[in-house]
């Protein structure tokens, strides 16, 4: 009778231990989302808030957390997409702060992270990583970095900045600032992107490449409008969706 006790007993424990297991491979094989970090649709990349390239590696751990990569000097958790320079093989995740051995300058891997862009255990890649932000949430133009880069730009078209209210009373008579300046960029990339929110809105937008005093910079307007009461909403929806800086212009 005691064996048979003991022998219930030592079953019943490899039950839990095997049970456990399963539970911990489930987190790591499903786990999509890393830890902490909210995923959005229409991301698009965002290099002025992180942008790294380096070699990368997997240290052939299976790691919780999902898709993610490691560097130095990371404050918070940033959604990402990591992009295998090799072959060409990308994913989206997040990067987190790695702490450690301060002598390994490697970024590390994450198990899925390897896995999804085919790196074996312990091979070392160049990776590049930039971080991502939706593109329902691009700003104006008028971002700090931005104004530090364009200022002499912005400056020169300053005088086209203000509304001519004599055509406002009026719409029968033709505008002569039928167009909204969404905004001014110092790099095209954003331009592109500011161009493809205004295309979700289902407005045509125009990106004009422009040069002032040696500074080049990409305009981004939309229209024309027939009438001031059209300009008007068009400026209501430019500005809904965040370029509170937008107004008319003649071209």
């Amino acid at each position: 009778m005691y064996i048979l006790k003991l022998l219930i007993k030592i079953s019943l424990v490899s039950f839990l231990i095997a049970g456990c297991q399963s539970s911990s491979d489930e987190i790591i094989g499903n786990s999509s989302k890393p830890l902490g970090i909210e995923f959005k649709e229409n991301d698009v990349e965002a290099p002025e808030i992180f942008n790294a390239e380096g070699l990368a590696f997997w240290d052939g751990q299976s790691s919780l957390g999902g898709v993610w990569i490691s560097h130095t000097g990371i404050e918070q958790p940033t959604r990402v997409i990591i992009k295998d320079n090799y072959n060409g093989k990308s994913v989206i995740g997040a990067i987190f702060n790695r702490s450690g051995n301060p002598e390994e300058k490697r970024m590390l891997l994450s198990s899925e992270a390897a896995v999804a862009l085919g790196i074996a255990i312990n091979e070392n890649r160049i990776i590049s990583v930039t971080a991502l932000r939706a593109l329902k949430t691009v700003k104006s133009a008028k971002k700090k970095s931005e104004k530090q880069a364009a200022n002499t730009a912005i400056a020169a078209l300053e005088s086209a900045g203000s509304e001519d209210n004599s055509d406002q009373n009026s719409e029968s008579l033709s505008l002569t600032k039928p167009f909204i300046q969404v905004g001014i960029f110092s790099v095209e990339q954003n331009a592109r992107n500011t161009a493809e929110v205004m295309h979700q809105l289902k407005i045509k937008p125009t990106v004009k490449k422009q040069s002032s005093r040696d500074k080049t910079f990409w305009r981004v307007i939309v229209g024309p409008a027939a009438t001031a009461n059209e300009r008007s909403t068009l400026l209501q929806k430019v500005k809904a969706v965040g370029f509170g800086d937008a107004y008319a212009v003649s071209k």
